[in-house]
């Protein structure tokens, strides 16, 4: 392939999506995703602490029996609640630890495709503050905010509409003109205007 193909032939860049992509609006992620692993984590805080005072009721019990040196039963029975205790006190604890860890990365998920939308928006508003009617390209697959994007595009490709008459209402406008002058500054008024487009 020569250098001029080369040149000519279209660049395909891939996407790669990274952790730090997930965090677009971290302000709005963060806050939404803290708040949920907190109820999580209170919740399953005071969850244990029902289950660990209903054990601690049974192993005071059976402690009361034990302190009889000849029951040897209660004495076993005991130990074995002791250890048992320990064993849920652990277990509760890395369920919390991992219920929060899971919530917090399905968290970031579920608010970068409501955050992704809206920082596209906010992208072509940018572009449009500038005087740019560039294309508007769809949301990813499992995006959120559909229907305010939709909007969105239509309210852009109304623009872009617009925009495209206006051109052909200066063309006809130049056809029409005698005066130099005026046929520049509408030749000026339709570059920039075709310009805006791409």
């Amino acid at each position: 392939m020569s250098q001029t193909q080369a040149a000519a032939a279209p660049a395909t860049k891939t996407y790669r999506r990274s952790v730090k992509n997930y965090l677009l609006n971290s302000r709005y992620q963060l806050k939404f995703t803290l708040t949920i692993v907190g109820i999580s984590l209170v919740l399953t805080a005071g969850l244990g602490y029902v289950v660990m005072s209903k054990a601690r009721e049974a192993s005071r019990v059976v402690e009361v029996r034990a302190m009889d040196p000849t029951d040897t039963l209660a004495q076993e029975l005991a130990t074995q609640f002791a250890s048992n205790d320990r064993i849920m006190m652990v277990t509760l604890i890395a369920f919390g630890l991992l219920l929060a860890l899971v919530l917090s990365a399905y968290g970031i998920i579920l608010t970068h495709k409501v955050a992704g939308p809206l920082y596209k928006v906010t992208l072509y508003l940018d572009r449009i503050r500038d005087g740019k009617l560039g294309v508007v390209h769809n949301l990813r697959k499992g995006d959120e905010l559909v229907e305010f994007f939709d909007h969105f595009k239509k309210a852009h490709d109304s623009l872009r509409a617009q925009t495209e008459d206006d051109i052909r209402l200066i063309d006809r406008a130049i056809a029409t003109c005698s005066d130099e002058k005026i046929i520049e500054e509408l030749r000026a008024a339709k570059a920039k205007k075709e310009e805006s487009l791409k």
